[in-house]
């Protein structure tokens, strides 16, 4: 056999091995699954595998990214409580400045002032070491529960916030101000006035008037002087009966 037909052969005989090698790949190789829905809403109609933005699901077949739960722990092992806390009293102080607006929540509506609330109890809920952090988010949410009328709730984070002894004069005047107020509103008038002396005391020497103080102080007088009254006509009915 000449030269030239040896190669032919050869070459006739690796073309088959070739032909003989793909088929038993395209037979061995797994079928592509065809694309399921949930993947079709990940993917855009794309297997997952093709799809270069595709998340990584899970044994259910769920993305964990989409879950609020699991991105709260993931957030709990990236960062310190302390930063936590700190993002909270942010979100809650912009909750504070759109107090009209309405944020809807599991299908019912809560005001901007119940967002701040519940944004600075979370961040007291981390229990951080920050004093002063922690000081602050009380008196925050005192001011969020004043707005809102909520005049328990109010005395108590004010006056809890002043018992910690971190907030600088400003904010101590602040709490002890809305202490006070509070503690009017629920004719607790021994608290509203020790709140009233103490935010007097916390007033910058030579400042002006704090409006907001002398009406307090009007509304515990009064208030004291028809407590006084009460008792004077009660003895006078004892007397009579006597």
């Amino acid at each position: 056999m000449s030269r030239v037909r040896l190669e032919r052969a050869h070459l006739a005989e690796s073309d088959a091995s070739s032909v003989e090698r793909r088929r038993a790949l395209k037979l061995t190789r797994p079928r592509t699954p065809p694309v399921t829905q949930r993947e079709r809403q990940y993917t855009g109609g794309l297997p997952a595998e093709k799809s270069a933005d595709a998340p990584v699901l899970d044994a259910d077949g769920l993305n964990p990214f989409a879950d609020p739960e699991f991105l709260a722990a993931l957030e709990d092992m990236r960062t310190t409580p302390e930063e936590r806390a700190a993002r909270r009293k942010e979100a809650g102080n912009l909750a504070m400045k759109d107090g009209g607006k309405v944020y809807v929540v599991k299908q019912s509506g809560t005001s901007a002032l119940d967002k701040a609330v519940e944004e600075y109890t979370k961040g007291l809920e981390e229990k951080c070491l920050d004093g002063l952090l922690n000081a602050t988010l009380l008196g925050n949410r005192a001011a969020a529960h004043t707005m809102l009328k909520n005049w328990g709730k109010a005395l108590a984070d004010a006056s809890a916030a002043l018992a910690t002894g971190e907030l600088p004069q400003a904010s101590a005047l602040r709490a002890a101000r809305r202490a006070a107020s509070a503690a009017l509103k629920l004719k607790k008038l021994e608290d509203a006035r020790q709140y009233h002396t103490q935010a007097v005391g916390l007033l910058i020497e030579g400042a002006a008037a704090d409006e907001e103080l002398v009406a307090i102080d009007r509304g515990i007088t009064a208030e004291e002087e028809a407590l006084r009254q009460k008792r004077l006509v009660a003895e006078a009915k004892v007397h009579m009966q006597a």
